[in-house]
């Protein structure tokens, strides 16, 4: 039997993503299911940026359901090569980009232009702050942020909360911008 994240659905319905090293902590299949019936049609034809993509599940999971492209930035050389095996054999490489660096670096180097923006750092990360600060400043006006945390997200003066959903000891919430 192969160990691994299933996608749920779309044109990649029923593949598995491996997940390979310790430390990580993949959306569950219901966690997973709860965003993407939130974000419905906004997927089809959107541009994904994946922080702290890990093993890729959200991104892989949108491309399945007909997004258009997603960047996925992940700084662990296993995980990434994991990332790169499974883009290469799923034959999706017009349609990924996966980027070997730190996500503050990314932020500060590149601008974003993702329409959804996936953010699962580490639950003992310590840099949320600069974080949210940097994603705040970068992304477009119309961007809407899936964050993932351990459970109440310590920075949010700097968003709307759209919706909020606890899931275990975990919590999603789903951001934007306020109107100015």
């Amino acid at each position: 039997m192969k160990t691994g994240i299933r996608i749920l659905t779309g044109k990649f319905k029923g593949r598995v993503i491996p997940v390979k090293g310790s430390g990580i902590r993949p959306a569950t299949a219901i966690m997973k299911k709860r965003i993407f019936d939130i974000l419905r049609d906004s997927v089809k034809e959107s541009h994904v940026l994946d922080l702290f993509a890990g093993t890729g599940s959200l991104s892989f999971e949108a491309i399945s359901r007909g997004a258009r492209r997603a960047e996925l930035v992940e700084r662990n050389l296993t995980r990434i090569n994991v990332l790169k095996s499974t883009v290469e054999k799923w034959g999706i490489e017009s349609q990924i980009d996966i980027y070997s660096c730190d996500v503050l670096k990314w932020l500060n180097r590149f601008n974003c232009h993702a329409d959804i923006i996936f953010v699962d750092p580490p639950y003992k990360y310590l840099y949320y702050e600069t974080l949210s600060e940097l994603i705040s400043r970068k992304m477009q006006k119309k961007s809407l942020i899936i964050w993932h945390c351990s459970d109440n997200l310590p920075v949010l003066d700097l968003f709307s909360v759209v919706r909020k959903l606890k899931q275990g000891g975990s919590t999603i919430y789903l951001l934007e911008l306020p109107s100015s």
